[in-house]
């Protein structure tokens, strides 16, 4: 655990905010190598490329092998184990979500889901230049869509008993004020 302690908001911000440079330099190359891909037969290519670069340049880089990191989608497609963070916001001032115009609750954690691109339509995709941040709500299952600034990560343990998050006391800081299950 020694090596999860080193973890300090900075660090998990500084290490998300590579990611997304590493997925802007790369994604031209990334587009012109699937332009023949069968994406009917095989829809959730980009999302597990994606996914698969978290997890080495994020998830391995600040935890090494044996912890994990929450993945980049609202579902889990397995119950947490034991050495499971989620990687949450910390809402510097009031936010709005774009799409529904909502205030985002500043005391509740808001798991971050991934980076996506704004479409003139209010849609979003998976594509450069991930200007907006996807945030879900654990509690209400809600979903929001904010612009990409401004923004500190922190882990907290998942439980993996209750839909919910436990905090460690000896490992982070908790960002949010009190905060009970």
């Amino acid at each position: 655990m020694q090596f999860v302690e080193e973890v300090t908001p900075e660090r998990l911000t500084k290490q998300i905010e590579k990611f997304r440079e590493y997925l802007m330099n790369v994604w031209f190359f990334v587009d012109k190598a699937t332009e023949k891909h069968n994406w009917e037969d095989d829809g959730s290519f980009i999302d597990d490329w994606v996914q698969s670069n978290w997890e080495l340049l994020v998830e391995r880089e600040l935890l090494g092998v044996d912890n994990h990191l929450s993945p980049l989608s609202v579902l889990l497609k397995e119950r947490p184990t034991e050495n499971f963070y989620a990687v949450v916001t910390k809402m510097t001032s009031q936010v709005s979500d774009i799409e529904t115009g909502e205030t985002l609750p500043i005391d509740v954690p808001l798991r971050f889901t991934g980076f996506l691109k704004p479409l003139k339509s209010w849609a979003t995709e998976l594509y450069a230049p991930f200007e907006m941040v996807s945030l879900y709500n654990e509690k209400t299952k809600n979903s929001y869509l904010i612009k990409n600034k401004d923004l500190e990560f922190y882990l907290l343990e998942w439980d993996s008993y209750v839909p919910s998050f436990s905090f460690r006391k000896k490992i982070f800081r908790f960002p949010f004020g009190r905060f009970s299950r």
